[in-house]
Formats: structure tokens, sequence, C-alpha cells
């Protein structure tokens, strides 16, 4: 079901991503999973608290066989393998760069990205942490700032489904489109792609760069995932990593 993945599966950790970095080195797969059914301190962007319940799909990929062409397109690629399999489901999942999906404008999901890379300017290996609200639901969070903004799968079609078969379309996706990255035709076909799943692209958008706060027209997302904000028309800032406030 899973071809060339390990899947290293646990009932309960604190965190995927660093249970990842334990292991990474331990395994001769190039290609693992780390998955748990909770976790007591999961954590996005910054180190954000992420909030992992029985019922969600808590996993972080370890990719030790991608070149830095691949690595480079991973903002683009992890974020498609989880929009279009919330698709075949009904979900009219969309992009928010950088990291998060949303349905009905509110989180289903968040991605974080970290890579190991040497000397010589190769990847040793790259960790992606993934958190999909599933069958849980968001009456479950006790905090209720957070509790207003986030949704799962759940909350919208009305019934479970089999995170196993979840976790295996992305994993076809991932496989998928790593080839493609390999491909120069067919790298644009992840930035076109990517471009029509993007809620941001042509919008008013405010944005928060290390405490400085930036407003313009997110006119588009690089082929390496950066935004191009257009902050009047004589300056256009490219940014490779900020939180995005707000959508106008």
């Amino acid at each position: 079901m899973f071809n060339n993945w390990k899947i290293i599966k646990f009932d309960k950790l604190d965190s995927t991503m660093i249970k990842a970095k334990e292991l990474v080195f331990k395994s001769n797969e190039k290609r693992i999973v780390v998955l748990a059914d909770t976790q007591t301190a999961g954590y996005g962007r910054n180190k954000r608290p992420w909030y992992s319940p029985l019922g969600g799909l808590w996993f972080t990929i370890v990719l030790k066989d991608i070149d830095m062409i691949q690595y480079t397109q991973l903002p683009l690629i992890v974020p498609i393998t989880i929009v279009e399999p919330l698709k075949d489901y009904g979900l009219n999942a969309m992009i928010k760069w950088p990291n998060d999906i949303l349905v009905f404008n509110k989180k289903i999901a968040g991605i974080l990205i970290e890579g190991n890379i040497n000397q010589s300017n190769k990847i040793k290996y790259a960790l992606i942490g993934i958190g999909i609200n599933v069958n849980n639901t968001y009456k479950d969070i006790p905090n209720e700032n957070v509790r207003d903004n986030v949704i799962s799968i759940r909350d919208i079609i009305g019934r479970h489904i089999d995170k196993e078969e979840l976790l295996c379309q992305i994993l076809q996706k991932m496989d998928k489109y790593l080839e493609f990255a390999k491909n120069p035709v067919l790298v644009e076909e992840i930035y076109k792609i990517y471009k029509k799943y993007s809620m941001i692209i042509n919008k008013r958008v405010r944005v928060l760069l290390k405490n400085k706060e930036y407003s313009g027209i997110a006119v588009d997302i690089t082929k390496n995932g950066f935004l191009l904000l257009k902050v009047n028309d004589k300056i256009t800032i490219e940014i490779a990593d900020a939180h995005v406030m707000e959508i106008i």
C-alpha cells in the first residue's frame, strides 16, 4: 500500500518531528514516515504549539534521497500533496502561504519543512511535519481562540474517514511531484498547480515579518516558494517566510 515508504507508527509521541530527527540515521530507508496517534508537544512554525488529539493525522516525512532542486520545490510540492486528496473528499481546500491549508477560511492542516544541508551544499535529509485535522473536531480544542479558527474533515462531511487511506494518497502525490521536480518542464506544472490553489495571489494582504508589518498586493509566489509583495508602484519585495495576518 505504501510502496517505497517505511512507516514507523507510535501511539503517543511528544512530537513526530523530534522523533524523526532521532531516527533519521537509524534506518537505511530513504523515505520514512513517523506517525503518531497523538502528540503531547506538537509544534509548527516558530515553535507554535499544535494541538494533536486522537483522530487527527500527525506525521513527519523523512526524505534522504532528494537533491537541492527537489528540496527547493518542497514549499510548493507539499501543500499540493495535501490539497489534492482533500479535494477528492469534496473539500474546497486552498493554500494560505506559506504553510497552511484552509477550508472555509479555517485551518484544516499545517506544514513545517526543515532541511539538513552539508558543507558541499547537498541535502543530507529533509523533514516535513504535517498535521491534518481529520476525525477529530474543533470542539476538542480547549483554547477558545484557536478553536474558532480551525476545522476538520469530520466537521465538514459529518463522518469519519480512513486516515491510512488519506496518508497513502498524500505519499503517492509526494512520489509523483518529487519526480516532476526532476524535469524542468514538469516543474512548471507544479508551479501552475500551486498557483491555482493559492488563496492569496492577486489579493491585498497584511504580513508580519520580523515584528514589522507590511501591506500590499501578493502578486506572485516564486518557484522556490517566496512571496512577491507589491508594496507600492515602485517597490516589490521578496519574502521567504512571514505570517499572513489578513487577506483583504
